[in-house]
């Protein structure tokens, strides 16, 4: 894993349980830990994608 330079902070998350999960069941359980952070990532993860993009594009530019 590598961290996108200026990503910004995370927003946060909706933190409530997926009811369609049971979290009784270990797989259940580490989905929804995987979701909430997919969650925690989203705010931050957009805004860095969007520079890495813009910083990947810039470069092709300039190669041309």
């Amino acid at each position: 894993m590598q961290a996108i330079p200026d990503a910004g902070a995370s927003s946060g998350g909706a933190f409530r349980a997926n009811p369609a999960l049971d979290l009784r069941d270990a797989a259940d359980r580490q989905e929804q830990a995987d979701d909430w952070l997919r969650q925690l990532g989203l705010g931050a993860g957009l805004t860095g994608m969007e520079n890495l993009v813009e910083h990947y594009r810039a470069a092709i530019r300039s190669r041309t």
